[in-house]
């Protein structure tokens, strides 16, 4: 089953093959959808099982677990609760602007201007080389705890920080650095709770 709304409509709960979102879509239940496609505006409480979601214009999901391949060129928004199955999980790439999220755990390489969550794991990729030898680019994180295999970021803000293979860091602030492997560089490093008196605090929770 597929849907389509070109113009303003809403999405009911259930199972498709590809919601394909043109004018302005609303899903009030949760669905499965092989395919989400948004070149609209796209508002849903949960989009789970799917195979690849595609954001041209503005997506805003509360709920969202798995993606082989996400691709956003407008804005996206996925909040995820804190258990394990809300976990935004990747197996592939994420390209957008703006993203943000509960937890967000990546198998092979991303580019970002900014990403925000509690959590952010970008990890090696064993079984694909290609994967494995690309960096990952963000121009700013903001996170509770960063785990990154080949990230190349202008700026870091977090409690905890883990950086693997080759990391490239402008600058980075936060508390506990508590793995940097030889091959990685930081420009600046400020041993600080970068959440202490922000506003942001609360977004990286």
């Amino acid at each position: 089953m597929n849907k389509k709304i070109s113009g303003l409509g809403v999405v009911g709960g259930g199972k498709y093959e590809t919601v394909f979102i043109a004018g302005m879509g609303t899903a009030l239940q949760n669905i499965e959808a092989e395919k989400l496609i948004v070149e609209g505006m796209f508002k849903g409480k949960g989009v789970y099982h799917t195979s690849g979601i595609q954001i041209e214009g503005i997506a805003k999901i509360s709920d969202s677990d798995f993606a082989d391949h996400l691709t956003v060129s407008g804005k996206a928004k996925i909040t995820a609760n804190r258990d394990t199955h809300s976990t935004m999980v990747c197996q592939g790439s994420i390209k957008a602007g703006t993203m943000k999220l509960g937890r967000l755990y990546l198998t092979g390489t991303c580019h970002l201007d900014m990403l925000r969550a509690s959590e952010v794991h970008i990890v090696e990729s064993k079984n694909d080389r290609r994967l494995r030898e690309q960096i990952s680019r963000v121009d700013q994180i903001v996170c509770q705890k960063l785990i990154a295999y080949n990230l190349k970021a202008e700026g870091i803000r977090a409690r905890e920080v883990q950086l693997y293979g080759k990391c490239e860091v402008g600058t980075l602030i936060c508390e506990l650095l508590s793995k940097c492997e030889p091959t990685c560089i930081i420009g600046k490093h400020i041993r600080k709770n970068p959440f202490a008196d922000s506003k942001e605090r609360g977004e990286a929770q």
